[in-house]
């Protein structure tokens, strides 16, 4: 469980906290789930990282969320295993 403000360094929110409520990583048979009481859009790498995951080490992100993923998670598209293209929904 995490519960501080989430120090943003990347997209919509860089240079400024942002509160997510109590939030937990699952891990559900190695895939892993977090989710937060808190509605925010998923845009920087630090909603993650806080749980000392390391994104250049997954195979695959599936994202929910309905925009700002690209500015804030380019810095992993085309480089090695990940892909510039990404899938909407």
């Amino acid at each position: 469980m995490r519960s501080a403000p989430v120090e943003c360094r990347r997209g919509l929110y860089a240079g400024g906290l942002q509160n997510l409520g109590p939030c937990a990583l699952l891990d559900c048979n190695g895939i892993y789930v977090i989710v937060s009481t808190i509605r925010r859009h998923l845009c920087d790498p630090a909603f993650i990282e806080r749980f000392d995951l390391d994104i250049a080490d997954f195979k695959s992100m599936i994202v929910k969320s309905r925009g700002h993923v690209r500015a804030g998670f380019d810095e992993f598209f085309g480089t090695g295993k990940w892909s510039k293209s990404m899938v909407q929904a």
